[in-house]
């Protein structure tokens, strides 16, 4: 039987353990804190259905997933296998430790250097074949999606790897080599969504001259880190398909996952501000759809863990699909039992709020705002990208796509 020591931030809550016939058991240890809305505290252990959503949700998707298979011979479909490689440093507060691994964080003393631009051309090279640069060192990091990406330290405004144990700052998102510009689709898109209001992580679209050339990244702060008293601390997260219970494989609405109402009861069932982080979640939904973002699953959507209670996370991962033509043309929740962009107008959006219970007038205020603002800070945010590196044409076509979506549902 293989052991898994759950740890909550400082606290060790719980243990996960994998039976002889490769089933996962959880049980949480007295007076834990719970690590997961589907996983609400009780004394008897959980077993592989009820837990196997919440722990496999941690992990890297698709092909990320198979290339790790590759570096370290387990199967993606051995949750514990991978988790033993990867599940030290993670989304939210939870590590995964081995028995004997010691829980604490490192000294400052032994924190790694800042990477040039070439240590750093490097790595991004070697993340495609190696992602989280899983089996180099004893570093044992995860995130979950299918992009490659790395969790990252930023001291002084340089990039350097994390120390074992060490609670990274910041993501790394390479571009997509397959689909041109990614990196200033998605720093335009997440700016875009900041600017008319809606919480949303910070990124930075950075560029590194190395041997190939200039390359750029996109540089993601995170929103599950907090610097308290000149520590960096974790704070809890989880995204909807672990708060309800959705294996990865279910993050698409048309894969049986949640939809919108689901998410939207998730968030009224848990948040400290149900209103409010309802309101959000609504605006994020027209939003992502204004601007063409097909893969805003419910794995795109968290739960964030405050001082306060639970809070709906800041949006991130946000990219317009839409300018790529051979991806997929449907949304990865439907509106009003609509799937594809095509079929969605402003009729459509009034209907599909109704039948969440939502009073049209006020979703044509919604509505309307969003239009009203859309365009013009499109046209801001892409300006201010300017000279940063990206390639102008794609920040035009963002622009020009927005401007044509928003024009689209004007018509009543």
């Amino acid at each position: 039987m293989s052991i898994l020591n759950v740890f909550l931030g400082e606290q060790h809550v719980g243990v996960l353990s994998q039976e002889d016939a490769g089933e996962l058991r959880f049980h949480y240890l007295p007076g834990a804190t719970p690590i997961s809305v589907s996983l609400p505290l009780r004394e008897e252990p959980f077993e592989d259905g009820e837990c196997y959503p919440y722990f496999e949700g941690i992990l890297p998707e698709e092909n990320q997933r198979r290339a790790i298979e590759r570096v370290v011979h387990v199967s993606g479909s051995n949750v514990m296998g991978m988790l033993e490689f990867l599940g030290g440093e993670v989304a939210g507060a939870v590590r995964l430790l081995r028995e004997g691994e010691d829980p604490s964080e490192p000294a400052p003393t032994v924190m790694s250097a800042p990477l040039s631009d070439l240590d750093l051309e490097s790595v991004l090279k070697r993340l495609p074949g190696r992602p989280m640069l899983v089996g180099e060192g004893q570093l044992r990091l995860s995130l979950a999606g299918a992009q490659t990406k790395l969790p990252v330290c930023l001291t002084n405004g340089r990039v350097r790897l994390p120390a074992p144990g060490e609670p990274t700052t910041h993501i790394v998102k390479p571009p997509i080599a397959s689909y041109p510009g990614t990196t200033g689709n998605e720093a335009f898109v997440m700016r875009l969504a900041a600017a008319i209001g809606l919480p949303t992580a910070q990124v930075e679209a950075c560029r590194l001259q190395g041997e190939a050339g200039p390359m750029t990244y996109l540089l993601v702060e995170r929103y599950d880190r907090e610097s308290r008293g000149g520590r960096v601390v974790r704070l809890h997260q989880e995204d909807f398909c672990q708060a309800l219970g959705f294996a990865s494989r279910q993050k698409y609405e048309t894969n049986l996952g949640p939809g919108i109402a689901r998410c939207r009861q998730l968030i009224m069932d848990c948040s400290e501000q149900p209103a409010l982080d309802t309101r959000n979640f609504l605006d994020a939904v027209g939003f992502n759809f204004l601007v063409g973002n097909g893969d805003a699953h419910a794995k795109n959507f968290s739960l964030l863990y405050t001082l306060d209670g639970i809070r709906m996370a800041p949006l991130y991962d946000l990219l317009s699909t839409a300018l790529y033509p051979d991806l997929s043309l449907t949304m990865a929740m439907s509106i009003g039992g609509i799937f594809r962009f095509s079929e969605v107008d402003r009729k459509t959006l009034i209907e599909g709020a109704g039948a969440l219970g939502i009073r049209r007038n006020y979703l044509i205020k919604r509505l309307d705002a969003l239009r009203e603002r859309l365009p013009k800070a499109a046209e801001e945010v892409a300006a201010g990208l300017l000279g940063r590196g990206l390639e102008e044409s794609v920040l035009e076509r963002l622009v020009r796509l927005v401007r044509d979506r928003v024009n689209r549902i004007g018509l009543p």
